[in-house]
């Protein structure tokens, strides 16, 4: 699912039910989700959303991004 604000992109199932022991593929998802967010500052926001739930580096985040962009 495509959202158009953060506020969407937070309350959703994919990312509400992010944990440290999360599998991959949901993080990916979740990643892909905020990458798409249309404002640079909402996709900052969504990728530290994501951090904080897992437990990694925001950095971590975005370069799974970058990789999953590069398929």
């Amino acid at each position: 699912m495509s959202h158009t604000s953060y506020k969407a992109f937070a309350s959703d199932q994919a990312v509400t039910t992010l944990n440290h022991h999360s599998a991959v593929e949901d993080v990916e998802k979740a990643a892909m989700m905020a990458d798409v967010l249309p404002h640079w500052f909402d996709r900052h926001r969504a990728v530290g959303n994501i951090s904080e739930r897992i437990g990694v580096e925001a950095d971590l985040i975005f370069k799974l991004m970058r990789k999953g962009a590069s398929k």
